[in-house]
């Protein structure tokens, strides 16, 4: 879906949105940011409730010219004091401390929002000076910090030269310490331990325990800072972690700390060990909340009667990092916590909750204090963070912050490496998302606590239209009976109707809404008049129901287009009502689908070429084995070209021995041959031999198979057909074969003619001649064979008589061989017996 469509669907929901609230100008102005409301009225426009006045504001620009309602969101500056233009001496002179300094501006902006409507604010902050710096040092006063005391006490005045050598030469320092609630399980309750809990460890005498104590007041008095550190003696408690978070609220919300107005004002808290939090105090039954005020009193330790101590330190629990995020916040409070090696890792998370923290690491004895303030302060000085302002409920604020060198904008109140003369630009986007309940001014305070200076936004809403302060009382629009506000009739009472003309007497109460539905009076797409609905622009039916937008979209256009059909959205069906001979497509539900798209020659009324039923502007063809494409105008089967592909067809034999013709004769194919060789299924090809495509397979990439992959396979419709014919004018041979291309056509195949293969040989004179030799000669040899036996027959016979005459001659010699003596039988009928018997 192109970006264009999706934009004219966006706008096309928001015309929908604006003529579903006509009731007035304040309705149809909080429907959608983009709604305008026309207050115009002449004669094409006037109180009827079919008067559309609510639309989108780009078609009030040619509909409602010069009287078009459209309060948007703005701002205006109350307060902008340039930059105060101060050299980086200004605090040195101590008068001079407090003054105000003007880091950001402008310093208050009154605006006006419309809901959905965003208003950008830009506020600048230029670095124009360091601050002064006012450092308390807290410290942890458990047995375990002994060695680092006695560091600190050797420091004593030292601590303010190397802070004002290596930090910033306006600075001043206050004292404070902490151990724990004085309650069992946190510390011995035991007497003789709350007078000394060192008591049981063979050491000297510790001071009595205590939660926070205060000791000397943000001072520039190196002697009075001193003299306090020598008077600290170390105390102890039973287990490890500490009521360091006790000593930090107070600290914050204490006046006793005696901070300077005008100065960085940063705690300084040591330790070794990790802190109680909230709920701990459960532990000691304690279970009042920390309340985030100040309960410092002299003399709440009766062990320590001289000292200002924490009052309420066994009665109320922990603080939360997130109440001291605030109390820090509220009191533009830094904090640097100076932790050992072992338990750093427990506290380098804190940064992440409280604003404007520094987490560095302590050694063992405290002895590399001076470098680490000197290190974090230059980190303190460098960065700059505000704190996100608390919007209402009803306000949404994003920001954008433009750092020195950064490329892009960070999303993050925060800037890292600010120096003086450096500019930050901070980008605020207040949205309304509503209108509240009554008409008041959301104050917003931008604060930080790095910089003194506060950004104060006054918001306020536009919640109705300019128009409502011009009232026409009694108007003749509205029969005399009503107000004309914005166009609009405000009857008095017992009148109705949107000129008034209606008695309410008279109206039939319930009659506009529909039975079973909770969307009020004409499904809120039109006014009640006098009982009866009429409905807004694009919305028709008894209650409204129905609209004239909502259907699928075709061609950019509903239902496909007026021409094609309308749309008649009734409770939500989405339905194209289609006409001039279409009907709906099911696929996307427009009016798409006609017999003429089925048509592939728009000048004839064959559809699908008469071979299938025409399905919505798609043809269904009826044989699909024989037929496919969209006009189901393509042939894809043996069955369907009409042609005899068998060695006895005529068409193809023709075309063979045509361009086999052509080929003995030696000249390309002519017209002639595209008698039998034109028809559209039918393509010619010479071959030398038939393809083997029987050894073929998917993997085979040989040019023959290659060319047996354009076949049908398996026989699937058609099997190749090998042919052998004679030419009608000689007696030669010609070969082709018939096969189905998995283009739906024939390919026929035919031989190159070969001379020697095809056509038959003339006699051969020796062929003939030797024949009839061998045969005479054969004949002459048989005959001589036969007259030879003959004659030997012959000369036998002759043989035998000869041999026969010279026996003849012989029996004159003294035997007649003709001669046999006589002889005589006798038999004896009486005699049955044998012989021998």
């Amino acid at each position: 879906m192109s970006h264009g469509f999706q934009f004219f669907r966006f706008i096309d929901a928001i015309r929908a949105v604006c003529k579903e609230n006509q009731a007035d100008c304040k309705t149809c102005i909080l429907a959608n940011p983009e709604c305008s409301w026309c207050s115009k009225i002449d004669s094409q426009t006037t109180t009827s409730p079919l008067t559309e006045r609510c639309r989108y504001h780009m078609d009030q620009l040619q509909q409602c010219k010069g009287a078009t309602d459209n309060p948007t969101s703005s701002s205006t500056i109350v307060k902008n004091i340039p930059f105060t233009d101060a050299g980086p001496d200004f605090f040195d002179n101590e008068t001079n401390v407090g003054s105000t300094v003007i880091q950001m501006r402008p310093q208050e902006f009154n605006l006006k929002l419309r809901p959905n409507v965003p208003e950008v604010i830009t506020v600048t902050l230029r670095k124009v000076i360091d601050y002064p710096l006012d450092i308390y040092y807290v410290m942890d006063l458990s047995n375990s910090m002994a060695d680092d005391l006695v560091i600190l006490q050797n420091l004593g005045t030292r601590l303010f030269s190397n802070i004002r050598d290596n930090v910033t030469k306006n600075v001043q320092l206050g004292f404070g310490s902490f151990v724990d609630k004085v309650k069992m399980p946190f510390t011995s309750t035991v007497p003789s331990q709350l007078r000394n809990p060192c008591a049981q460890q063979n050491a000297s005498v510790c001071a009595p325990p205590f939660g926070f104590r205060h000791q000397v007041n943000i001072t520039s008095n190196q002697e009075t800072f001193a003299q306090a550190i020598q008077n600290t003696t170390i105390s102890g408690n039973i287990d490890s972690p500490e009521g360091s978070l006790d000593a930090l609220m107070q600290i914050a919300v204490c006046s006793h700390i005696n901070w300077r107005e005008g100065a960085t004002h940063v705690i300084l808290l040591t330790t070794d060990a990790t802190p109680h939090l909230a709920l701990d105090g459960k532990l000691a039954a304690i279970l009042e909340s920390n309340d985030m005020k100040c309960h410092m009193e002299l003399g709440a330790n009766p062990y320590l009667p001289d000292a200002l101590v924490y009052a309420r330190s066994k009665t109320m629990d922990y603080p939360s990092l997130g109440q001291l995020r605030k109390v820090f916040d509220d009191n533009k409070i830094q904090s640097i916590y100076a932790v050992t090696r072992e338990v750093f890792s427990l506290y380098q998370d804190i940064p992440n909750v409280i604003n404007n923290a520094f987490v560095a690491e302590l050694s063992n004895d405290s002895s590399n204090i001076i470098p680490l303030i000197a290190s974090t302060y230059n980190d303190i000085r460098g960065r700059l963070v505000l704190t996100p302002p608390t919007v209402p409920s009803n306000v949404q604020l994003t920001y954008r912050v433009f750092c020195k060198n950064n490329t892009a904008p960070v999303t993050t109140l925060e800037c890292t490496n600010v120096e003086i003369g450096d500019e930050v630009r901070f980008e605020f986007t207040f949205t309304a998302t509503s209108c509240p309940a009554t008409d008041r001014i959301d104050p917003v305070l931008l604060r930080s606590s790095s910089v003194q200076d506060e950004v104060r936004f006054n918001l306020g809403y536009v919640c109705d239209c300019n128009c409502t302060n011009n009232v026409t009382v009694n108007s003749t629009l509205c029969s005399y009976q009503g107000n004309l506000t914005c166009a609009k009739c405000v009857c008095e009472p017992g009148r109705e109707g949107s000129m008034c003309q209606c008695l309410s007497a008279d109206v039939v109460k319930g009659n506009c809404a529909r039975p079973g539905s909770s969307k009020g009076d004409c499904e809120g797409n039109g006014i009640c008049e006098c009982g009866e609905c009429v409905c807004n622009g694009g919305n028709f039916g008894s209650h409204c129901q129905c609209q004239s937008t909502g259907c699928a979209v075709s061609n950019n256009q509903l239902c496909g287009g007026p021409e094609r059909g309308e749309c008649r959205n009734c409770d939500g069906n989405n339905e194209c009502v289609c006409k001039n001979g279409y009907s709906v497509r099911p696929s996307d539900l427009t009016c798409a689908c006609h017999n003429d798209t089925c048509k592939q020659n728009q000048s004839t009324s064959v559809i699908c070429n008469d071979r299938g039923q025409c399905e919505c502007d798609t043809c269904d063809c009826s044989n699909k084995q024989l037929y496919n494409g969209a006009f189901c105008q393509t042939c894809i089967h043996p069955d369907c070209t009409s042609i005899d592909a068998t060695c006895t067809g005529q068409l193809i034999r023709q075309c063979a021995e045509c361009y086999n013709k052509q080929d003995r004769d030696q000249n390309p194919a002519t017209d002639e041959c595209k008698r039998f060789c034109g028809n559209e299924f039918l393509t010619t090809q010479f071959v030398t031999t038939f393809y083997k495509c029987d050894s073929c397979n998917s993997f085979s990439t040989s040019t023959e198979c290659n060319q047996c992959s354009r076949h049908s396979t398996n026989g699937e419709p058609f099997t190749p057909v090998q042919c052998l014919a004679k030419q009608a004018d000689t007696e030669c041979d010609y070969n082709y074969e018939i096969v189905w291309l998995t283009t739906y056509r024939f390919q026929i195949y035919v031989k190159r003619y070969n001379k020697e293969n095809d056509c038959p040989r003339p006699p051969d004179p020796l062929v003939i001649a030797l024949p009839v030799v061998g045969a005479v000669v054969l004949i002459g040899i048989i005959a001589l064979i036969i007259w030879k036996v003959i004659q030997t027959l012959r000369d036998k016979r002759e043989y035998e008589k000869f041999k026969k005459e010279e026996d003849l001659r012989k029996w004159t010699k003294g035997e007649n061989p003709v001669y046999v003596n006589a002889s005589s039988k006798f038999d004896n009928p009486m005699f049955g017996g044998n012989k021998d018997d």
